[in-house]
């Protein structure tokens, strides 16, 4: 009877032991705090180190309220709305953004956008008479900056729905280095920021999702810290009249673009690049994809309509096909 006593004592001593070795190891492990929300039109997740999360939540917000084309409260909407030739004093952050995509005609694209309604309930093709006077608000001497003054020429509007999210990344890498935060992964939808070191050490692990099906995904790739942005007409789109139409454009024509590819996805040190460069990669198609995988400052994963995948040199080593279906062109 002394003998099971003194067994139970024991196992019991091993127990508590056990648990606080758990609890202890708990507490010493790094603590990440996670946030999920929508702003952007997007769903948005953070997971931090050692950081408040609802600072970068902040900053997101915060360029969602002044980068929104569509809401009447936003600094964009007044100024697209100010009429021809007038002048609006911007915000730091429209003064930033629209410095950083100048060289681009990209941000003249509003009129544009707003003609097909894409992704409104009042999606249409416009008339060709429409599309001509849309595309001559398209050009990037209708728009100038002086100073703090953003000026607007022959009715063109400001969208910068294909590098906002890029953007958004951007500004919280530059808070997460001024705080000297250690780690970190935040992703608005088509855009991701992974942020200095894990504390295991790996490599950072991203999914990339299957154009064909976007509730599946068809491959991962192993990254250091970096900044991954994927274009694709999958995730945003309206069918009229029988044919389907994307809301990426070809600022030519005017009309959604018209390409062999289903997605594209870039990787490099500059979100807002990443962002832009995946755009107009997914708009070139495969005719144009050589000069991309031979880089040396940017990597790319594309996959055709034929389901090949596309990987720049340097990045094979690194990506992993988990669907079938897909094969390393």
């Amino acid at each position: 009877m002394k003998s099971s006593l003194k067994a139970f004592a024991v196992i019991a001593v091993l127990l508590v032991l056990l648990v606080a070795a758990a609890v202890a190891y708990r507490l010493k492990r790094p603590q990440f705090e996670t946030q999920s929300f929508i702003a952007m039109d997007t769903p948005v997740t953070i997971k931090v180190l050692d950081c408040d999360a609802d600072k970068i939540r902040d900053i997101v917000e915060e360029l969602d309220d002044a980068l929104d084309a569509y809401s009447s409260d936003s600094e964009l909407y007044s100024i697209n709305r100010s009429g021809e030739g007038k002048s609006e004093i911007a915000s730091d952050v429209l003064l930033k953004l629209e410095k950083i995509t100048a060289k681009h005609t990209l941000p003249t694209a509003g009129r544009v956008i707003e003609l097909w309604a894409i992704t409104s309930d009042n999606a249409k093709v416009p008339s060709d008479s429409e599309l001509l006077s849309a595309l001559q608000t398209v050009k990037a001497d209708n728009l100038s900056l002086n100073d703090n003054i953003i000026t607007l020429k022959n009715g063109s509007y400001l969208n910068f729905g294909y590098c906002a999210k890029g953007y958004a990344c951007d500004e919280i890498k530059e808070y997460l280095e001024s705080n000297d935060v250690k780690c970190a992964v935040v992703s608005l939808g088509s855009s991701s920021l992974l942020f200095g070191e894990k504390p295991d050490g790996k490599p950072f692990k991203t999914a990339v999702t299957n154009p064909f099906s976007p509730s599946q995904n068809m491959l991962y790739v192993q990254t250091d810290a970096c900044a991954i942005s994927t274009s694709g007409g999958y995730e945003r789109y309206s069918d009229i009249d029988g044919k389907r139409y994307g809301h990426i454009f070809d600022l030519e024509t005017g009309y959604p673009a018209e390409t062999d590819l289903a997605s594209v996805t870039v990787i490099c040190q500059s979100a807002i690049a990443s962002d832009v460069l995946a755009t107009e990669i997914y708009i070139g198609g495969t005719e144009e994809l050589s000069a991309h995988l031979a880089s040396e400052e940017y990597q790319i994963i594309a996959v055709d309509m034929n389901k090949n995948v596309y990987v720049s040199q340097s990045l094979k080593d690194s990506v992993t096909i988990t669907d079938s279906q897909f094969k390393l062109k």
